[in-house]
């Protein structure tokens, strides 16, 4: 990825961590998992798994990438550049419960974002998926090039080839854990384009409490943690070290290391 940026291939970026929390019930339910997971053997040396893991695995992660909080936090976020265009918004494949969104049905996430970036703020947004037609993909693009569209939303379908390079600012509410894809992913962010100098990303990083509350953790607990903490703070070096102001994540990454008393050598291996 930095040899791409370096070598001009690739358009440089600025990298902005946006720290999420899991709510109680979030983090009962993903430790719950967790804990069947290993019951039942885990995931092997060889990286294999048995259906069963892999569906406990699916549905771990898809409580990461709908943390409720997460569409707060992007209101907030995207709120300064209500006015801009060419953004992208990458969210995961998960539904919430919408009995305390007043009403009684399930709801995507990616509708749900629609939603208020419409309704909040004003904002011209389509979402991008598997369910539209090649014609009206077509057309979503050309309206997303032409500014007749503020804002694109997308689960996977960007991940399958689909290039628009006219994105310049992306928010990442869902990443894969797997660093091929996420590295992909954020290529597609990186086209270059007719004057695109640079791109910005904004990522979610979801821990599973505020730090200020780590203190209060048995040792048991804190260990818990970091099978989540690890894979979100893995992606956060990666994106920042190839990013173009790197420095504005050392804090948080300083801060996270001093919370749970980790270095980055000993990272992996305290986690797993």
């Amino acid at each position: 990825m930095k040899d791409a940026i370096d070598g001009g291939f690739l358009t440089p970026y600025y990298y902005y961590p946006c720290l999420v929390y899991l709510d109680p019930e979030e983090l009962e339910d993903y430790n719950e998992l967790t804990r069947k997971i290993i019951r039942c053997g885990g995931i092997a040396e060889t990286g294999e798994t048995s259906d069963y893991v892999e569906k406990l695995l699916i549905r771990r992660a898809r409580i990461i990438a709908g943390c409720k909080s997460k569409i707060d936090k992007l209101i907030e976020v995207i709120e300064p550049y209500k006015e801009d265009y060419h953004m992208l918004v990458y969210c995961g494949a998960t539904s919430y419960d919408r009995t305390d969104m007043d009403d009684d049905d399930q709801v995507r996430q990616i509708d749900e974002v629609n939603r208020r970036l419409y309704t909040q703020l004003g904002m011209k947004v389509c979402k991008f998926t598997s369910s539209e037609d090649p014609e009206r993909r077509i057309e979503i693009k050309k309206m997303f090039v032409d500014e007749s569209l503020q804002v694109i939303t997308a689960i996977k379908c960007l991940d399958e080839g689909v290039n628009i390079p006219a994105i310049n600012r992306a928010f990442i509410l869902a990443s894969s854990s797997n660093p091929k894809e996420y590295i992909q992913r954020r290529g597609r962010v990186l086209r270059k384009a007719e004057g695109k100098e640079y791109a910005e990303i904004y990522d979610f990083v979801t821990l599973p409490r505020k730090l200020e509350d780590v203190k209060y953790l048995d040792e048991e607990e804190r260990k818990r943690d970091l099978n989540l903490v690890y894979r979100e703070f893995e992606r956060m070096m990666d994106f920042a070290n190839t990013s173009s102001n790197p420095t504005k994540s050392d804090f948080l990454i300083a801060k996270i290391q001093e919370t749970y008393r980790i270095n980055k050598r000993a990272f992996k291996e305290e986690s797993e």
